[in-house]
Formats: C-alpha cells, structure tokens, sequence
C-alpha cells in the first residue's frame, strides 16, 4: 500500500475530513490531496506531524505491505526523525523535500509502483536565515554533532573513574 493510501485509510479511521485532517496540520486541503493520490511525498517533519495527528508511528504509514522495510533502514528513518526533532529542540525549523525520485519495480496490490527517493534537500532555518543541506551534508552534520556528544561523555567517564581512584 502506498504512503498517500496509508495517510487516506489512517485519517478515515479517525474520522477525519480533508479540510479538518488540513487545519489540524495547518495545510491546504489540495496538499491533503496530493498526500493523499501520491502527488507529493511529506518530508520527514510533515510526515512526523501527519503521523501524530492519525495518532500513529511513522514509520507505520510507510509503504511496506508489498516490500519490507529492513529494520536498518527503519532505524534510519527514526534517527533522521530524532535528529530533526534535536533541531527544533533547538530553535530551528526543519524541512526536507524530495527533489528527486523513480519509480520502482514493486507495484502493490492497487497498481500503484513505490517511490524511490533518489535525491532529498533538507531546508534550516532560524532567525530568518536559511541553509540548505545536501542528503550527505545531513548525514555530515548528524555524525560530527554525534562524535561531540560521544567525545564529551567519554571524558566525563574518563574524568569521573579518575576522581574515583
């Protein structure tokens, strides 16, 4: 099943009409709709919003029933997620769009094929300045403020078994 026919099922269970399931996320109805037919794939942050408004995880919407998702890449998107929440913890607001996509070899039981992201920018912005980083200059940044976070634990250990002795 696809994302836009997940979303569709997840806010019909809930009893949601397009124009509500839009002003409870602070979007048009037509971009409901382009969710919705697949016309538009919700960045990470959207997707994360959409998900909590259905009251699900996101990675439940994902389009899995006739491929898998491994739990790598499972694990994956929940990081991107983590680190995008870390961000706003922080005072930025996040938002990646997919700016190049396929279609894959997997049709699902409504004919649809998946989507394949090829290509994905990741928009921050604060105090009316913006940056816009590549998928790698992302992944970059997530792995440069993890060794930090790793390095300053490290030596608090290290500080911490020494005044123990």
């Amino acid at each position: 099943m696809t994302l836009g026919r997940k979303i569709k099922e997840a806010r019909k269970a809930k009893e949601l009409t397009q124009p509500a399931f839009a002003k409870l996320l602070g979007k048009s109805v037509r971009m409901i709709q382009k969710y919705e037919n697949n016309e538009v794939a919700p960045s990470m942050e959207q997707l994360e919003d959409i998900a909590k408004v259905l009251g699900v995880e996101p990675a439940e919407l994902l389009p899995s029933s006739k491929w898998k998702v491994s739990q790598e890449e499972l694990n994956e998107i929940k990081a991107g997620l983590a680190f995008d929440n870390y961000l706003k913890y922080l005072g930025y607001d996040v938002n990646t769009d997919v700016t190049k996509w396929h279609e894959g070899e997997v049709i699902d039981e409504y004919g649809n094929k998946e989507q394949v992201i090829d290509e994905s920018v990741t928009t921050i912005s604060k105090d009316g300045k913006i940056v816009v980083f590549t998928e790698g200059e992302v992944k970059e940044l997530e792995g440069t403020i993890r060794d930090v976070i790793n390095a300053r634990i490290y030596r608090k250990l290290m500080e911490s078994d020494a005044n123990a002795t």
